[in-house]
């Protein structure tokens, strides 16, 4: 994206200076070429009078005479009456029909004639277009200068609604999407906050049924199972119903086998999901990313790395846990909120301590000890005066 703005707004401007420089330069080029013809006019007048002034007084002309009113690259050519003629030394310009001429007829007959390079001219010309070409350039140059500054500011928002996405759909919290004055942007940002938020939920109501699946699925099954058995050991029943509910029993037998199944599937994804993880670089990033937020309401994140050694958990979760800790911290009025990690004995601490006055007394998270329990960790206050949470993982 940023490649094509840069490419459009130096195209753009290069297009105007075309537009703009081309004629511009034409012009200063005829006018170069008009004032140096105007010069040679006036040498040649020059070179007249002084000719006719050597013939009226009875001097011979002579090319040393001659030499004196001419450059390098010119030549003075004076024919007399009787058709003598007497140039200035020296080879001249070069034959070429670009040269500039003008000649003057003498009084009593005879003339003089001058001759400048046409190389001389171009020489003229391109010492005056030279600060247009300088001008052009530099204006180029700030243009493409120009278009990469504007092309990272218009291009910052959506790379940060990337990043967010991404975090999103690897199920991570997502939490500093940005607002902008771009009506493209902030669409797609409230796109992504409303997707985080039914995401959010959906996780939320998954994990509750991972929990409560095992209560509230196989305890009425098994209690209907028993109930079946015992009704068919009625003496009152007869053998035709208590066939048809041992079949019914059976079939129980089968539901819970599929319940035991889903319930295994779904635990052995949340394993497979689980990998070695850096704790103290997982923690630095997920505070990195819920930094702007912090700064937002007045509170300064602060962690304090120790070179823990790393975890085998699943890193999705830990860092909605660890997002879920900042987030409720964030929440209470803490001025300062420190993240510490450490390894103490057989286990590693992620500890959120708050510090600040006028901290507000927030009852236990439910939502956090449910992530805390999904890597396999649990989650405690903290002791000693402290305020603030703790969650233990298994080395």
């Amino acid at each position: 994206m940023r490649e094509r703005l840069v490419a459009a707004f130096v195209g753009s401007t290069l297009a105007v200076l075309v537009l703009f420089g081309v004629p511009r330069a034409y012009q200063v080029g005829e006018l170069v070429r008009d004032d140096e013809q105007r010069t040679v006019q006036r040498a040649t007048d020059l070179a007249a009078v002084v000719v006719r002034e050597e013939v009226a007084d009875g001097e011979e002309v002579t090319p040393a005479l001659l030499d004196e009113m001419v450059s390098g690259d010119e030549q003075i050519t004076y024919v007399a009456a009787d058709g003598a003629r007497v140039a200035s030394s020296g080879d001249g310009p070069a034959d070429d029909p670009e040269n500039l001429t003008a000649s003057r007829e003498l009084p009593g007959g005879g003339s003089v004639s001058l001759e400048r390079s046409a190389a001389t001219v171009q020489d003229r010309v391109s010492e005056a277009l030279l600060p247009l070409v300088l001008i052009v350039l530099t204006l180029l140059a700030l243009s493409v200068v120009t278009g990469v500054l504007m092309a990272r500011r218009l291009s910052r928002p959506f790379q940060r609604l990337a990043a967010a996405a991404r975090r999103l759909g690897t199920g991570e919290p997502v939490v500093d999407v940005p607002h902008s004055a771009i009506p493209e942007v902030e669409a797609i940002g409230a796109a992504i906050r409303t997707s985080a938020v039914q995401l959010e939920e959906l996780r939320r109501h998954e994990r509750e049924l991972a929990v409560h699946a095992s209560h509230e699925l196989r305890t009425p099954v098994t209690a209907l199972r028993l109930e079946l058995e015992d009704l068919a050991l009625w003496p009152q029943t007869s053998p035709e119903v208590a066939a048809q509910l041992h079949a019914s029993v059976a079939e129980l037998d089968r539901l819970s086998t599929a319940i035991g199944v889903l319930l295994d599937r779904s635990a052995d994804q949340r394993r497979d999901a689980a990998r070695d993880v850096d704790l103290d670089a997982l923690v630095a990033e997920v505070a990195a990313q819920w930094d702007e937020a912090a700064s937002a309401v007045g509170c300064r994140l602060r962690h304090e790395p120790d070179g823990s050694g790393r975890v085998h958990v699943d890193p999705v979760t830990l860092r909605r846990l660890v997002g879920r800790l900042l987030e409720t911290s964030l929440a209470s009025g803490a001025s300062t909120v420190s993240l510490r990690v450490r390894t103490v004995g057989s286990h590693h601490e992620i500890e959120v301590e708050l510090h600040g006055d006028g901290i507000l007394e927030a009852p236990p998270d439910p939502q956090a000890g449910e992530l805390a329990q999904a890597v396999g960790g649990r989650l405690s206050a903290l002791h000693d005066g402290r305020r603030g949470v703790v969650v233990r993982l298994a080395v």
